[in-house]
């Protein structure tokens, strides 16, 4: 159930990205967070009110998360409440770590471009920037691909980035190790900047994550304060 919930967030968070604030469901999803860390049952009434003063919290939204299967009425209309689906109960930690991570990405996001449409690259960086690693991957792959050129070994090298941290979150120290290493191999020919992110920033960054990988100690979740952050101009 895992791998149906991390898929199923991770298509959620890039869904988000192409919409307007009023039309996320990141509200519900974060009040949620806030008001029930053992993933049981709040009231729907209670829900509303804590989602509202986070932001955008149409009824919409919220249908859509149960018809996602993530979210769950329970009783009567009079007494109703609302619960992470007990499927995903053993992985609630990941759930509420995943939450926290995507209102982190949007909120920046939002900052970054107010009225600009932002770019691809900006969207998958936000990503990255909250430590939604996968989904980072997951989005900017289609841009590599669908990229000729001189920009397209920047645009895996920055996927690849994603991947080894994704892998070090997981317990895979060869994984990341052997995805970081191509990816600083590639990236070292954008130096000094490409597309507005400050390469040589970013190089001289990761090294001390190559030597951590390197040495063989476990993976784990990363915690605010010790995440990896690529930095861009205001515009790209």
């Amino acid at each position: 159930m895992y791998v149906r919930l991390k898929h199923t967030l991770s298509s959620l968070a890039l869904e988000m990205l192409a919409q307007s604030p009023r039309n996320r469901s990141i509200a519900w999803l974060l009040a949620y967070s806030r008001l029930a860390t053992d993933g049981g049952g709040v009231s729907e009434a209670e829900l509303r009110r804590t989602a509202a003063t986070i932001g955008a919290a149409g009824p919409r939204a919220l249908r859509h998360l149960e018809v996602l299967g993530i979210l769950q009425r329970e009783g009567s209309a009079q007494n109703r409440s609302i619960r992470l689906a007990p499927e995903f109960l053993p992985h609630r930690d990941y759930f509420h770590r995943q939450v926290r991570r995507l209102a982190k990405a949007l909120a920046a996001l939002d900052r970054q471009t107010g009225r600009r449409r932002s770019t691809a690259l900006q969207r998958g960086i936000a990503l990255f920037n909250a430590g939604l690693f996968f989904e980072c991957h997951e989005f900017l792959e289609n841009i590599w691909r669908a990229t000729a050129g001189p920009d397209r070994d920047f645009y895996h090298g920055i996927i690849q980035v994603a991947a080894a941290f994704y892998h070090f979150e997981k317990g895979n120290q060869h994984g990341a190790r052997t995805l970081l290493g191509k990816a600083v191999a590639k990236l070292d020919r954008y130096r000094p900047r490409h597309l507005g992110v400050d390469v040589r920033r970013l190089l001289s960054d990761l090294e001390p994550w190559q030597r951590r990988f390197s040495a063989g100690s476990p993976g784990q979740p990363l915690v605010d304060g010790d995440a990896q952050v690529i930095r861009v101009r205001a515009t790209i």
